[in-house]
């Protein structure tokens, strides 16, 4: 493949490198000269308003060949067999900018222009283009490259293009790996003052039960989730905390033994990433403090993460990721809402919009999270696991990947979370199914 630009940019390469490499499997040479690319006997794509007979052209909307960023956000069309799309072109074999459309929502754009923030500082998803335009539970991106993929089949015979298919990934945050245990003895004396005085006596009764070790901790199922997915074609990651005790990280002590024998036994049993506290989420000292204390009980590098609370900002939270050895981030989802933050199921290279550089860092995009159905969007136990079907079907009709985002306490089944095991489990067997 060979393509013919007018301008050669960090934009563009990074572009044709998720669409060409990553998706379809095709090697390419992009091209400058003209001639060069009219006497080539390879396929051709024209990416220009120059006319070049036998080639594919898509016509630049600009966005590609600019170093700034636009204060103003694209306009939706709807006029490709109801295909949504941006950047419309009126030239063109494809009535669209593709590329800059993929750009646009792979480099998180919106991101770095002005937006209001939530309660934590965050980009919500009702500030996002996606949900304004009903596009939020569409993997937009992935059907604008299966389009793009249909395209180039019938354009040129006999091309040999890689063979998406459908694959999953459950992942849990592990806040604490206990409701009631290990925790101290002040920590549980508050808990039984604080339960006694809002006449909550059911907890009461739990909590000491566990402290006797009557029955076990309810957060404490690792066991339980390992055994289900022992045999399932889905893979399981778990990130774990290891910050210090906060206003929003109500963790365990990371120097005690027990925690440590914890995260041994996931680690021996299951993947493992860095939950990073709400606190590491600007301070690069903390993050590597937390970073340096998972790695010193297994052993190994970190090089995998997920933020707490999902409390970041593009592009200094990505870039202290680097700096640090991570090389895979999760945290691409909304808390406020289900669905595609970045347009896309599937894993992509973080490109740094203020550097106007492509990096090493790769992000794996989440779809849904228990606490945003259940929370945020009000949705029962029923009614959630309906959410999570028909999103699950969404990526597999584009040969997607699709990510869930649970926690131990929501597969406790305990207090807010009843019922939602049921959930959990229907999920993984769907998932197992659907396949």
């Amino acid at each position: 493949m060979i393509i013919f630009t007018e301008q050669q940019t960090p934009r563009l390469a990074y572009t044709l490198n998720h669409i060409f490499n990553s998706f379809l499997g095709v090697q390419y040479k992009l091209t400058t000269d003209a001639r060069k690319f009219a006497n080539s006997s390879s396929h051709k794509i024209n990416y220009s308003s120059r006319y070049f007979n036998s080639a594919l052209q898509i016509v630049p909307e600009g966005l590609l060949f600019e170093n700034h960023i636009r204060t103003t956000k694209p306009e939706l069309h709807n006029s490709i067999d109801e295909l949504p799309n941006i950047f419309w072109q009126e030239k063109g074999d494809i009535p669209f900018d593709l590329f800059s459309a993929l750009f646009w929502f792979l480099s998180r754009y919106e991101e770095y222009q002005e937006f209001k923030p939530d309660l934590y500082g965050r980009f919500a998803a009702t500030e996002s283009f996606a949900h304004k335009n009903s596009l939020l539970t569409r993997p937009i991106v992935d059907q604008w490259l299966n389009y793009f993929k249909t395209i180039i089949k019938n354009r040129f015979a006999g091309i040999e293009l890689k063979q998406n298919t459908f694959s999953a990934k459950t992942t849990i945050d592990v806040d604490s790996p206990w409701c009631y245990k290990n925790k101290g003895f002040l920590r549980n004396m508050a808990g039984f003052v604080r339960d006694m005085i809002f006449g909550n006596f059911n907890n009461t009764a739990l909590r000491f039960k566990v402290l006797i070790n009557k029955i076990p901790d309810p957060w404490h199922n690792f066991k339980y989730i390992n055994e289900l997915y022992k045999n399932s074609s889905t893979e399981l990651l778990f990130f774990i905390h290891t910050g210090n005790y906060g206003k929003y990280d109500k963790t365990v002590n990371h120097k005690s033994k027990a925690f440590s024998g914890f995260v041994k036994y996931l680690d021996d049993n299951a993947e493992i990433g860095l939950h990073p506290s709400y606190k590491a989420s600007n301070n690069k000292n903390i993050l590597k403090n937390e970073i340096d204390r998972l790695s010193g009980i297994t052993g190994k590098k970190v090089i995998k993460s997920r933020q707490h609370f999902l409390v970041f900002s593009m592009p200094a939270y990505y870039n202290m990721l680097i700096k640090l050895g991570i090389y895979q981030d999760y945290s691409m989802g909304f808390a406020d809402m289900s669905g595609f933050r970045a347009g896309t199921s599937n894993p992509f290279v973080f490109f740094d919009l203020t550097a106007n550089n492509e990096t090493g860092l790769v992000i794996h995009p989440f779809a849904v999270m228990d606490r945003t159905l259940k929370t945020y969007q009000g949705q029962s136990a029923e009614k959630a696991f309906d959410t999570i079907k028909t999103i699950i079907e969404n990526v597999k009709k584009v040969d997607g990947t699709f990510v869930s985002l649970w926690h131990n306490e929501s597969i406790g089944n305990m207090f807010e979370w009843k019922d939602w095991l049921g959930v959990f489990n229907k999920t993984a067997e769907y998932l197992d199914k659907i396949k």
